[in-house]
């Protein structure tokens, strides 16, 4: 998510107050976008497995979809192929 959206504060600011997200995802949000954490890196500092930070990424790219319909200054992800498939 941090490659596919062009994160300013401006940004990060309005994804926050609109998209109500959980201490959790407002960890992990913070660190890989301000902080460039690596997902192995996020996992070991907030004492998370590598799986649980993957899944709330993938609930951080659903929710920031729902939310950047309503928002004039969220732009659409650029989405990758494994985003778009469904199985």
């Amino acid at each position: 998510m941090a490659h596919q959206v062009h994160w300013t504060m401006e940004v990060y600011d309005e994804f926050l107050r609109k998209a109500c997200l959980t201490p959790e995802e407002k960890d992990v949000i913070r660190t890989r976008v301000i902080c460039g954490w690596s997902i192995q890196k996020q996992a070991q500092e907030l004492g998370m497995s590598v799986s649980k930070v993957n899944a709330i990424t993938k609930r951080l790219k659903s929710k920031y979809d729902e939310v950047q319909k309503r928002s004039n200054i969220l732009k659409p992800r650029n989405k990758s192929i494994k985003d778009t498939y469904i199985a």
